[in-house]
């Protein structure tokens, strides 16, 4: 063999070994190491229950304590609810006459003949005569029977619910404090009220709720007229 067949021959060979190493360094970055290979990420997903739900609800987050209870809350329709300031006594009677001499001024300064000032009026003044009978005007308990320097005597009746009836310018006959009374059961016969005594013999009626002077009339729930002068 000739020195240049053998020159041809080693310069195929220095091309092959080029080439090989070429594809080597190509597949390096194509195909991964065994070691570089990432696994697949799974995932598991807990389905969730009303159980599960109810038990997260109740787990307290703070120190606050959980004052939640299971009884349930209910609602009244507004337009259902009747609130009115005095409760319905089983009845209501006029403890006289049907005459008013002077009504309830409702805060109102009125004249007083008798006081020469203006005042308020804190009842009904009904017209009847000195020792006339005065009958109770509800169902009640006797709480006071006194005699007061501007209003004479007075019977006081507790009727409940914070509901009491004054009966100023009446003498007590026949029942003492703490003695129950029917409506329209005699307590007494007018007498004076010396701060209207300008104003002739009447009873003088204040109706209270807890404290609070309400209208006689109104309450009671009658009709009346007026006196005539």
């Amino acid at each position: 063999m000739k020195i240049r067949d053998k020159g041809f021959f080693v310069t195929m060979g220095v091309c092959i070994l080029a080439v090989g190493a070429v594809a080597a360094v190509s597949l390096s970055y194509v195909l991964p190491r065994e070691k570089d290979t990432v696994p697949p990420v799974t995932t598991t997903t807990t389905p969730t229950t009303a159980a599960t739900t109810a038990q997260q609800v109740q787990t307290p987050v703070t120190d606050v304590p959980d004052l939640r209870t299971t009884t349930p809350i209910t609602t009244t329709d507004a337009a259902t609810v009747t609130t009115t300031e005095v409760p319905a006594a089983d009845l209501y009677v006029l403890p006289l006459t049907n005459e008013v001499k002077k009504a309830f001024s409702n805060g109102e300064l009125v004249y007083s003949e008798t006081m020469q000032d203006w005042r308020v009026h804190n009842g009904t003044d009904f017209a009847g005569k000195e020792g006339a009978e005065v009958k109770a005007a509800a169902n009640g308990t006797v709480k006071a029977i006194f005699e007061d320097t501007l209003w004479g005597n007075t019977v006081e009746i507790d009727h409940g619910f914070g509901i009491v009836s004054r009966y100023c310018g009446v003498s007590a006959r026949g029942i003492k404090v703490g003695d129950s009374v029917r409506v329209g059961e005699p307590i007494g016969v007018l007498s004076a009220v010396p701060c209207e005594e300008a104003d002739g013999a009447h009873l003088h009626l204040e109706i209270l709720s807890s404290e609070k002077a309400l209208d006689p009339v109104a309450v009671i729930g009658l009709e009346v007229r007026n006196a005539r002068e």
